[in-house]
């Protein structure tokens, strides 16, 4: 599994310090800061892409201000993104991504995995967002966002997919914003992620959002398949190929590709 979550920036508006985005599992000590109060973002990793059906659910995605900084080190744990399904198998969930300070711990949680083309698996897994729906046999259900539940939620839901005999599936929840429902005629994109530029300012990350849910696949040349959403989402493709992986390091989730080529994972 990619690297998938991330936490930063911390911002302690106390110093009015910015420190480094941290990209892996480390302990972590706020040089001259603690103890203190900072903004800290916590994505978690995103849920992998369906084979022939639904995008990956985005990483769970928390924004805390005034969270409690510690003088002693803070264990860090930095979510990976699911894995892509096969024929057999939906995407699998991201894993958690944690803040794990004994004052106040925040824990963002993975992106529920995509859904695949067979009827016990047509329906996406439940996660910081939903992963998205297949559209085979009447069509699914998309995962629950926003589970389990914290306020501000974390993520939100993938749309209800239904059977076009090809099309009709759901791309993945995304932070800002659930998938949309699946149509006869179209493969829904990806939930939006959330912008953080109203908090951390312009420039921070590729698009200054995070959290974007996967791309629905379409299964023949009719329609096309659902782009990913905006925050790292990765693109479903059609049954000639594997969905494209979320990017790096934005909890984006991963999209579903057609039945040869299987889902792809999240990030």
């Amino acid at each position: 599994m990619a690297n998938g979550g991330i936490i930063g920036p911390v911002i302690n508006p106390q110093r009015g310090s910015v420190i480094t985005t941290i990209t892996s599992s480390t302990p972590y000590t706020s040089p001259g800061f603690g103890p203190g109060t900072a903004t800290v973002l916590v994505v978690a990793g995103g849920g992998g892409g369906g084979n022939g059906g639904g995008g990956g659910g985005a990483g769970g995605l928390r924004l805390i201000s005034s969270q409690p900084i510690p003088a002693s080190a803070v264990s860090i744990t930095i979510g990976a993104g699911g894995s892509g399904g096969s024929p057999s198998a939906r995407g699998t969930t991201g894993s958690n991504t944690v803040f794990t300070s004994a004052v106040s711990p925040i824990t963002s949680s993975g992106g529920g995995g995509g859904a695949t083309a067979t009827t016990p698996l047509k329906s996406g897994l439940a996660g910081g967002s939903g992963g998205g729906a297949s559209y085979v046999c009447g069509g699914g259900t998309g995962g629950a966002g926003n589970t389990p539940p914290v306020s501000p939620p974390q993520g939100n839901l993938a749309g209800n997919s239904v059977d076009g005999g090809g099309t009709g599936s759901t791309g993945g929840g995304g932070a800002g914003a659930a998938s949309s429902a699946g149509t006869p005629t179209s493969n829904s994109t990806g939930g939006i992620g959330t912008d953080v530029t109203p908090t951390f300012g312009a420039g921070y990350g590729s698009s200054g959002y995070f959290s974007g849910g996967g791309g629905s696949a379409a299964i023949g040349a009719t329609y096309a398949p659902g782009p990913g959403g905006l925050g790292g989402g990765g693109a479903g493709n059609t049954n000639t190929g594997a969905g494209t992986a979320g990017t790096a390091n934005t909890g984006g989730g991963g999209g579903s590709g057609g039945t040869a080529g299987g889902g792809s994972y999240g990030s």
